[in-house]
């Protein structure tokens, strides 16, 4: 728990310098999302997250800076051990959107991720960190909110489906 205290502080201390940092942003926005991560492996049910993310819009709106935290709200079940799982994750991305009232999402970047399975004798957490990847659809319902629907790969075994809400 001290490591992922330790990630968000450090999480809202970049995000601070970032846009401190960037005087020729155009925009800066948030969200929220919320959805499955699901994982390959048979007997792994899938766990919801919920999270937030923000960002600063570049030239022209389609280039952005973004960062991403998500967090388990609903454990999923490891059948084979009779336990469940869970995963938070911090990330930070590179986001081109297209220009259109529905468009297209793409991300990039680098992503920090701690999963823990437990069940009545096992309480196992590990952390990984590496290239993430993204991709999905928005729908503009106003200048500056939309509905975005979105897959991430969020390591070998895990993927994030979501949606979310830009403000």
């Amino acid at each position: 728990m001290k490591k992922i205290k330790t990630l968000v502080c450090t999480f809202f201390i970049s995000w601070i310098l970032l846009f401190s940092s960037l005087a020729n942003a155009n925009e800066i926005y948030g969200g929220i999302k919320g959805g499955v991560m699901t994982s390959r492996w048979s007997g792994i049910d899938e766990a919801i997250n919920l999270g937030f993310y923000m960002g600063t819009t570049f030239t022209g709106y389609t280039s952005s800076a973004e960062l991403e935290v998500t967090g388990t709200v609903s454990e999923g079940d490891v059948n084979f051990i009779n336990g469940e799982w869970d995963v938070t994750t911090i990330a930070a991305y590179y986001v081109y959107r297209s220009l259109n009232t529905t468009y297209l999402k793409l991300k990039v970047g680098w992503l920090y991720e701690d999963v823990t399975i437990t069940n009545n004798f096992l309480n196992e957490s590990g952390s990984d960190s590496g290239l993430s990847v993204g991709m999905g659809v928005g729908f503009e319902v106003n200048r500056g909110k939309a509905i975005e629907v979105e897959a991430t790969y969020i390591e070998e075994d895990i993927t994030f489906i979501s949606v979310g809400y830009l403000f």
